[in-house]
């Protein structure tokens, strides 16, 4: 009783909410980039950066290591969870390169992203970054006697595919980034018996460095198949040191989509490394059945 509970509120949501999602276009991760509501494409430079846009990889300096988890809305269900970690390593002239998962679980359900990201910066011009991801998309329904019973899992109760992902940043001046991603651009066809294809999503995105302390940042993303188009704006604020910093953000979409987010960072210097442990505050306006998600990240830069 407690599954099938689990599935007509996970189908429910994900199907009538104000943004109706398909499978794989709702893993958005990440404290940092989550506190600015998304906004984060042109900023990306740490081990986020592929799972908004892979070029912001190149801009890393050292190996490092991120990893979140997060319950959705648990004062509604328990154990629909979203997990991740990430590892970035640059190559030095030859680029930086990267691995990453990501899981969501909802009871019988589970979704599954491995990533492969490269990025480097064009040689014969500095200011543009490319980037690209190589991923592996799997999802996965527990046998019940459910299953058994429905001919819609009469050849597994699993299916996967590949994506790919392209980015790339433009850094104008000192000032002013843009950015340009494609994300799930070869549209993989992860079906049990009917199509369920993942939509292509493209995102622009532009950030202004205030100054040096402060970044205003905003994203246009736009979705195949008739899915909603969102608008994302953020600022991101460190004091001087750079040991603390809080953001803020606010997506506004088609069909009264309004999220509300903020967040903060803190540095811990150690020995060898920095640990960053970030957090993130994610208030979906158009649910009100729920206060919001809470999101916390650790990161460690060697």
């Amino acid at each position: 009783m407690k599954q099938f509970r689990i599935f007509v509120f996970t189908f429910v949501f994900f199907t009538f909410n104000s943004v109706c999602f398909s499978a794989f276009q709702y893993l958005e991760v990440g404290a940092r980039p989550l506190g600015m509501a998304g906004a984060y494409s042109c900023i990306g430079d740490d081990a986020n950066a592929p799972a908004w846009n892979p070029a912001g990889l190149a801009k890393i300096q050292k190996f490092e290591i991120t990893n979140m988890y997060s319950v959705f809305y648990p004062d509604l269900i328990d154990d629909l969870g979203l997990s991740y970690i990430s590892a970035a390593y640059p190559l030095k002239k030859y680029g930086s390169a990267g691995i990453s998962i990501i899981e969501m679980s909802a009871g019988f359900y589970k979704e599954n992203v491995f990533c492969l990201t490269y990025a480097n910066i064009l040689p014969f011009y500095e200011k543009i970054a490319i980037g690209i991801n190589i991923k592996n998309m799997a999802k996965k329904y527990s046998e019940t006697g459910y299953t058994h019973l429905d001919p819609t899992f009469a050849n597994g109760t699993g299916a996967a595919g590949y994506g790919l992902d392209l980015g790339m940043t433009y850094k104008i001046n000192q000032r002013f980034t843009c950015a340009v991603t494609g994300k799930n651009l070869n549209e993989p066809n992860i079906k049990l018996v009917k199509n369920d294809v993942v939509p292509a999503e493209y995102r622009f995105g532009a950030a202004h460095k205030y100054n040096q302390y402060v970044t205003l940042t905003c994203d246009l993303a736009a979705y195949n198949k008739g899915l909603n188009n969102i608008f994302c704006f953020g600022a991101e604020g460190w004091v001087p040191g750079n040991r603390l910093g809080v953001r803020a953000g606010y997506s506004v979409g088609d069909n009264e989509y309004k999220i509300m987010a903020m967040g903060a960072s803190y540095k811990v210097p150690l020995k060898n490394a920095v640990l960053q442990l970030d957090y993130g505050y994610v208030n979906n306006l158009s649910f009100s059945q729920s206060p919001g998600n809470h999101y916390f990240s650790i990161g460690v830069k060697f």
